[in-house]
């Protein structure tokens, strides 16, 4: 099975059960910020966004739920 394919199934199913223990368990970093960014996105949930590392993507995520919010 193609990696790709595994990690976009299992953000898919992270972000529909909103379950950021799915995104706990990816083992790279940039993989997790993606999962993180998507369930605070769909939760409009700026707390969430603190889960990731990446600071570019962290503020990305918070204006993103500002934006959604307006």
């Amino acid at each position: 099975m193609d990696n790709l394919f595994c990690y976009e199934a299992f953000v898919k199913a992270a972000v529909e059960k909103e379950d950021l223990s799915i995104c706990d368990k990816m083992q790279d970093q940039n993989h997790k910020d993606d999962c993180y960014y998507k369930i605070a996105l769909a939760k409009e949930d700026l707390s969430i966004c603190d889960n990731i590392q990446d600071q570019n993507y962290k503020d990305s995520c918070y204006r993103g739920i500002v934006l959604a919010k307006d």
